[in-house]
């Protein structure tokens, strides 16, 4: 299992130099709508007058793919070129990127998608086809949120993001399921949905809401975006924090490259990154040496699971905080950083009235094969 950890700081699987492109199978379990990713300095080196305007992927048939240039860190400059594989069986298939802006690349509904959302007392709200999140901003930080993530628990592929902002405007909340699912998932000031935070002598120690943000990709592949939180007081130091979350289209887990700062410099923490149990309503299970912990839970007659998958290396040990208290309860991984204040990790959903996702049994079998597609994605390789 140790061995997806190498794997860490992708965003996707990277194809390092242009040409024919071949996606190989490893796993041997048939790929549907695979988002894979081909390194962009190698492909303007190798394809003449390449641009972020005018790049294209397309089949051996002919047809132009779904495909987004990323910028995955914010620095302006573009990482990969993401490309999204139909459904394929074992088979290799063969796809060419070309510099062409004359291509139409295909139009889609189904998207990743995120945004700051002020008119929502500044949330931060982030969806795919499967799942959607959000996160909490400064004009809530006398209330009693602070930095958990919030699930919001959809059950049709299209975004719900603005549309149930916009019908809130209305009058018609959305915590009420009307169709399209619901906010029934209560954060408050725990940890929520893969919050994280600092643990010092058995206490975990959260940040307030999120006090700034920064937007580099916008789907509809992949949305990546940055959230700032801090300063707080941990043991007379002051602590701040960045994540760098991202969503691909087609997982129930975003992923979170967080970076931990003590009196603003870069150093090892430990901290905790875990699930609200809702004052143990929740049952909870966590394995340290896999890498995951999950817990499901019946939430007006549908069950829901949450789950959080950390690195092994990174971890210190499962622990499952039970307090009666609807936000002190949490299974989570006490881990330590890197050196660095750096640690990465993963987080979603699956609800039971989504009709993919129904058992506890079900959801656990997703986290582990996600792992498994960490530590054996599949092969893409240059003719």
């Amino acid at each position: 299992m140790d061995k997806w950890i190498a794997r860490l700081l992708l965003a996707g699987l990277t194809v390092l130099a242009a040409g024919p492109v071949v996606v190989e199978n490893t796993r041997g379990v048939a790929l549907e709508n695979r988002v894979v990713g081909a390194d962009w300095n190698s492909l303007v080196k190798s394809v003449k007058g390449l641009s972020q305007e005018n790049a294209r992927v397309r089949d051996s048939g002919g047809n132009i793919l779904l495909s987004q240039p990323v910028d995955n860190n914010g620095d302006g400059a573009i990482d990969e070129l993401l490309f999204l594989v139909p459904a394929t069986g074992k088979e290799t298939p063969e796809y060419e990127v070309v510099a062409d802006a004359s291509l139409k690349v295909p139009e889609t509904e189904v998207r990743a998608y995120a945004r700051y959302v002020p008119e929502r007392k500044d949330d931060f709200a982030w969806e795919n086809d499967l799942t959607a999140f959000r996160a909490y901003g400064p004009a809530l930080k006398d209330g009693v949120e602070n930095c958990g993530f919030d699930c919001f628990m959809k059950r049709v592929k299209y975004p719900i993001v603005d549309r149930w902002y916009a019908a809130e405007k209305k009058g018609i909340s959305y915590h009420i399921d009307i169709g399209e699912g619901y906010d029934g998932y209560k954060v408050g000031a725990s940890l929520g949905c893969g919050g994280s935070a600092v643990w010092h002598e058995g206490r975990i120690y959260r940040s307030e809401v999120f006090t700034g943000w920064r937007q580099f990709a916008n789907g509809p592949l992949r949305a990546v975006f940055e959230l700032s939180y801090g300063p707080w007081p941990v043991a007379g130091k002051n602590i701040t924090e960045k994540k760098i979350i991202s969503l691909e289209l087609g997982q129930r887990l975003f992923k979170v490259e967080d970076s931990f700062f003590v009196d603003g410099k870069p150093a090892r923490l430990d901290v905790v990154i875990g699930v609200t149990t809702h004052g143990n309503k929740a049952q909870a299970h966590g394995d340290a040496k896999q890498g995951y912990l999950w817990a499901w839970e019946v939430i007006d007659n549908y069950g829901l699971g949450v789950g959080v998958i950390v690195p092994p290396g990174f971890i210190k040990e499962y622990k499952l905080i039970e307090s009666d208290k609807m936000d002190e309860g949490h299974a989570v991984f006490v881990a330590s950083t890197s050196d660095e204040g750096k640690i990465v990790y993963w987080a979603g959903y699956g609800w039971e009235k989504a009709k993919e996702i129904t058992t506890g049994e079900q959801w656990e079998s997703y986290l582990r094969g996600f792992i498994e597609d960490l530590s054996s994605p599949p092969s893409v390789k240059i003719k």
